[in-house]
């Protein structure tokens, strides 16, 4: 076999690896129809379509972040992923002020304290973050500007990040149960809409 048909060969092979990866990945996560069938909590889950990376969403009742607002959701029978679920505020219409900014952080000008906490039904906390969306920065993508909390300096998933992680599914009366949301808004917070999200897989 000459070097330029060893070449294309092994060009074969390590497409055929990778194609065999990623379609084996999206096999696992794939989202069958039951899961969402037996879930029995609040919000509207459906699946996130996506070849690569499925998922799931669960969206909840969208509120004005011009007024204090504290809500607790029941997320029982929450479909178990291979990849975490990140939990964010999400404001659909943020505006055009974060794009006369450059550089990090991102504001939109809606100034407020967020509280996110998940429980178990024993009440035991998976995770419990609260923080200003405006202070420490937005992300933009296709559904506006969201807030979640990451903390990249201390690595306690349980009190400064708010994502579930696989392992905290450990069955019947001790899966995720609850999630909790308070939002105070200042005197100058302006009259957008938001809404909370919970998303496992989706995009790369």
């Amino acid at each position: 076999m000459n070097a330029r048909r060893s070449s294309r060969f092994a060009g074969i092979v390590l497409i055929a690896m990778v194609t065999s990866t990623v379609a084996g990945c999206a096999y696992r996560a794939a989202v069958r129809p039951h899961l969402l069938a037996e879930y029995r909590g609040d919000g509207k889950i459906s699946q996130i379509k996506n070849i690569f990376n499925p998922g799931v969403e669960l969206v909840f009742e969208p509120f004005p972040l011009a007024h204090e607002f504290s809500a607790v959701y029941r997320i029982d029978g929450l479909p178990k992923r291979p990849v975490p679920y990140w939990v964010d505020l999400v404001v659909p219409e943020p505006g055009d002020q974060w794009k006369m900014r450059s550089g990090a952080p991102i504001r939109i000008g809606v100034p407020g304290t967020l509280k996110l906490s998940v429980h178990r039904a024993t009440g035991e906390v998976i995770f419990e973050c609260e923080w200003s969306p405006e202070e420490e920065g937005w992300s933009m993508d296709v559904g506006g500007a969201a807030a979640g909390y990451l903390d990249h300096v201390h690595k306690r998933p349980r009190v400064n990040e708010t994502d579930i992680w696989p392992e905290e599914f450990r069955g019947p009366g001790a899966d995720p149960a609850t999630l909790e949301v308070v939002w105070k808004p200042e005197p100058a917070t302006p009259d957008k809409m938001a809404y909370v999200r919970m998303r496992s897989g989706g995009r790369m």
